[in-house]
């Protein structure tokens, strides 16, 4: 599955509908829609992973990153509906604690 991003804005909040596999290759972009979206005035970016296939470290810190810049704009990051694999690396890592994990695709 090619990795791709798709843009979804309601209201206050983004979503960025990610699928296909977030590595090296693929983590920058991530990181550029998610920041995007909060330079753009969302209040809320939801990443919905479910069609993600793979996530690695520089797509964790990617989405850090976002979290991060999240915070300091007094916004929020809800990651979605991550597969089961893809959750497993969130609390292996403890990153589970870090972020607001859903199963919704809506907060």
């Amino acid at each position: 599955m090619d990795f791709a991003i798709r843009v979804v804005q309601a209201d206050q909040a983004t979503t960025l509908v990610v699928t296909g596999e977030v590595d090296l290759s693929t983590a920058g972009e991530l990181a550029e829609a998610g920041l995007a979206a909060l330079a753009a005035g969302a209040a809320v970016v939801i990443v919905d992973l479910s069609g993600v296939t793979f996530l690695d470290s520089t797509g964790l810190a990617a989405l850090v990153t976002i979290n991060n810049r999240a915070r300091n704009d007094g916004a929020a990051l809800i990651i979605a509906r991550p597969r089961a694999r893809v959750r497993q690396l969130f609390h292996i890592t403890g990153l589970d604690a870090a972020f607001t994990i859903t199963d919704s695709g809506r907060t």
